[in-house]
């Protein structure tokens, strides 16, 4: 029939991001006994991010890292998963995020979805060399992938029009990008 098998799992309540549970080994029927034992929420996010510095020696040397990397020891789940689930798990961290990628990545276009892998904006395959252009061009991201050739028809388009009036004056790209920053996050 439809009859659904139950398990038990031993968990040993110690291993828990709670810093004052000792040794005990616990027995449960949970559907997720891991996740809903040790509070951690489980988080995705993509390959590429950037880390501030402050970050980074958190990473490299807190004991809370060691623990949720004990934890996750055993799963099954990628690497760039493990970093945004230390942040948004530690209460000090998740305060701190700011959700912005930062850069432009087409999945999909026109309706179709690209695959596996995002677009490649400047694959010589497509009859039109610039039919992101639009996209690119109404986007407030800072960078834009995924593109192979250093000299492209959008790679030129990209530095005429929306690049050129500042690639000789630093302090008015500066004031862009804090326009930019300033603009995205009162939205």
């Amino acid at each position: 029939g439809n009859s659904r098998v139950e398990h038990s799992f031993g968990i040993d309540s110690s291993e828990s991001l709670e810093s004052n549970n000792k040794t005990a080994l616990v027995w449960t029927k949970a559907r997720t006994p891991l996740r809903t034992w040790w509070n951690l929420h489980m988080c995705n996010a993509e390959a590429w991010m950037i880390l501030a510095r402050p970050l980074v020696e958190f990473l490299v040397n807190s004991h809370y890292v060691r623990r949720v990397l004990t934890l996750l020891a055993h799963s099954v789940s990628s690497p760039e998963h493990f970093w945004s689930m230390v942040v948004f798990n530690h209460p000090y961290w998740r305060e701190r995020v700011v959700n912005e990628a930062f850069r432009l990545v087409i999945w999909r276009f026109r309706g179709k979805h690209s695959g596996q892998h995002p677009y490649n904006l400047d694959d010589p395959k497509y009859s039109d060399p610039l039919q992101f252009w639009g996209t690119v061009r109404g986007s407030r991201r800072l960078f834009a992938r995924k593109m192979t050739r250093a000299n492209n028809p959008l790679m030129a388009r990209i530095d005429r029009d929306l690049s050129h009036s500042r690639l000789f004056d630093r302090n008015g790209f500066y004031q862009s990008v804090v326009s930019h920053f300033c603009s995205t996050l009162e939205t």
